[in-house]
């Protein structure tokens, strides 16, 4: 079974959520019958040149966002993925019929007032985590106070 991975954030410097993805695909890649795909900005230029040339002339925040919500999902059908796994709050839009999707939320700090986000930040993760949760498979929370947070929001 193969595993697709949103494994963009892998390639940031170290942080929780990073340490928290390299613990869990450690853990698959031990395992039988489970294939982990990492679908990151290198396999995205490989698998579309054309596209990808494009993709390094516009702004980073503007590229992450278009990869988490478009152009994730067209490595994962390009790689027949059967399970699609979104490590941190964001699934794609367009998603596949065949495929099933889990995504792992770490917290819900920017549903709080007085974060320390920016405007564009807050709202786009507001409206990226509903989304996710209310589409996906399986939602994994990494504590019992997120998941209550999850319920509440």
């Amino acid at each position: 079974m193969k595993i697709g991975i949103n494994a963009r954030r892998l390639q940031e410097s170290k942080s929780g959520v990073t340490n928290y993805m390299r613990h869990v695909y450690s853990r698959i890649e031990k395992m039988e019958n489970y294939t982990p795909i990492y679908l990151d900005f290198s396999l995205f230029k490989k698998q579309f040149p054309t596209m990808g040339k494009t993709f390094v002339l516009l702004p980073e925040t503007v590229t992450n966002v278009l990869f988490d919500l478009f152009f994730v999902n067209l490595l994962a059908r390009k790689e027949q993925i059967d399970i699609f796994h979104g490590p941190s709050h964001v699934l794609p839009f367009f998603m596949d019929k065949k495929m099933r999707y889990v995504v792992t939320i770490h917290d819900l700090a920017f549903f709080y007032p007085n974060t320390t986000s920016s405007q564009f930040f807050t709202i786009y993760y507001k409206f990226i985590t509903r989304y996710s949760t209310k589409h996906a498979s399986h939602v994994i929370p990494v504590s019992e106070n997120t998941k209550k947070d999850i319920v509440t929001f």
